[in-house]
C-alpha cells in the first residue's frame, strides 16, 4: 500500500504544473528512487543482500567538540572567552 501511495504521489505525468521542469524533474527522481527500493524489497535474494551490506551500529560520537560538526557544537565557551568586555560608559 506504500510503494502504491508514494508511486501516485511522486508519478511525473502527477505533477500539478507540467510546464514546471523543475517539479517534474525531482518528480522523476523520487520515481526512480522510489522504484529501486521497491526493486530491491521485492526480491528476498536482493533483501537479503541489501540487509547484510547495511551495519546497523549507531555512529560514535566526536571525543571533542571541535571534533563534531557544527550544529552539533556547545554556544558560547569559546564565543564569551574571546569578546570583551562591554565598557558601561553612563
Amino acid at each position: 500500500r506504500a510503494h502504491r501511495r508514494l508511486a501516485l504521489k511522486w508519478h511525473p505525468d502527477k505533477v500539478a504544473d507540467p510546464s514546471d521542469e523543475v517539479a517534474v524533474c525531482v518528480a522523476t527522481q523520487q520515481f526512480q528512487l522510489l522504484q529501486a527500493a521497491y526493486e530491491v524489497l521485492s526480491d528476498e535474494a536482493k533483501r537479503r543482500q541489501y540487509d547484510s551490506q547495511q551495519s546497523w551500529r549507531v555512529p560514535r560520537t566526536p571525543a571533542t567538540s571541535e571534533d563534531a560538526p557544527p550544529w552539533k557544537r556547545q554556544r558560547g565557551a569559546s564565543a564569551s572567552a574571546t569578546a570583551e568586555p562591554r565598557s558601561s560608559a553612563s
